[in-house]
């Protein structure tokens, strides 16, 4: 087991197990914005791999430490679940978060993913009552 920071090269498998849950689209996830986020956010992107593949993925960002954080996209192979990758993607993000100094992270949970859900809430999170809403932008 090995978590560590996610490079460049590790796209296309990352990419790979997002497409496969259904996580992103191919439009969405490119190589220019996987690599612009790993610039901005590296930190926050971390993967584990296993016998030298990566088996899971979570991603980050903050605003620069001042308020808060957010984790999103937290994805393992279906192979490898239940072996506790998730957590300790999770554990290893949240630890990030707090080196750099960020009080508060969120996290954005699909309203199925009962998984997810009962991960975060084993870690100790605080339902604030609200609900994560986005708007699509028109934005390349």
């Amino acid at each position: 087991m090995l978590i560590r920071n996610a490079r460049a090269e590790d796209f296309k498998r990352v990419r790979e197990l997002l497409l496969s849950e259904n996580m992103t689209t191919s439009e969405f996830f490119t190589e220019e914005r996987f690599k612009r986020g790993l610039e901005r956010f590296g930190r926050y992107h971390l993967v584990e791999e296993r016998d030298g593949k990566v088996v899971g993925f979570i991603s980050g960002f903050d605003d620069g430490g001042i308020f808060y954080g957010y984790m999103g996209r937290l994805v393992v192979d279906p192979g490898y679940r239940n072996q506790g990758i998730g957590e300790s993607l999770t554990r290893a993000c949240l630890k990030q978060f707090e080196e750099f100094g960020v009080p508060i992270v969120y996290a954005g949970i699909g309203l199925q993913n009962t998984a997810s859900e009962r991960l975060v809430q084993k870690l100790g999170c605080v339902d604030g009552g609200y609900k994560l809403i986005y708007f699509e932008t028109k934005a390349k």
